[in-house]
This record gives C-alpha cells, sequence and structure tokens, in this order.
C-alpha cells in the first residue's frame, strides 16, 4: 500500500528526472570554492565581533585582563546594580 507522502516522493522524482532519480543530485560533484578558513588575525576579529554585538544594540566595553574586575565594578555603579550572577567554573 503506498502513502501519501510516497506518492509525493514519486511525482517529485519523476518531476525532476533522471537527474534527480537517486534524490542525490551529483552531491559530491558539487563545486566547494568557498572559503574553509579565517584568514582575519585575532585584532580584526574582535573588531567584527563587537561591531557585530553592537549592531544588535550591546553595549560593549572592552577591558584589559587585569583591569576585567574594576570594569565590571564600574559598569554595575553605572548601572545601579549591586548583585551579580557568576557561573559555575568562571576564572576567578
Amino acid at each position: 500500500m503506498s502513502t501519501a507522502r510516497d506518492d509525493m516522493l514519486n511525482r517529485i522524482r519523476r518531476a525532476k528526472g533522471a537527474q534527480g532519480a537517486s534524490g542525490r543530485d551529483d552531491y559530491e560533484a558539487l563545486p566547494r570554492d568557498y572559503r574553509q578558513a579565517g584568514t582575519l588575525g585575532l585584532q580584526a576579529r574582535l573588531d567584527l565581533f563587537i561591531d557585530r554585538l553592537r549592531d544588535y544594540d550591546a553595549v560593549v566595553y572592552r577591558s584589559a585582563e587585569l583591569r576585567i574586575r574594576e570594569t565590571i565594578a564600574g559598569v554595575m555603579t553605572e548601572r545601579g546594580k549591586s548583585g551579580l550572577l557568576i557561573p559555575a567554573g568562571l576564572p576567578a
């Protein structure tokens, strides 16, 4: 017994002709000339990431590693916040 799904798939295969009969359409033969590795350096990647965050109206604060505590404290004070949730495993 044939199902409606099978009927529809068979119609699609017939409509596609011999090329689509296998359902793979010579997938392996498709050209793959797209870039497969990044070419941006660290600073350019960070700049691009920040630019994209700002596109989503995110506020970005940049900080030297040794000043992260002061930066977070300053942002919290600026926003009137007194508590902060810290995920497990976050380096001190």
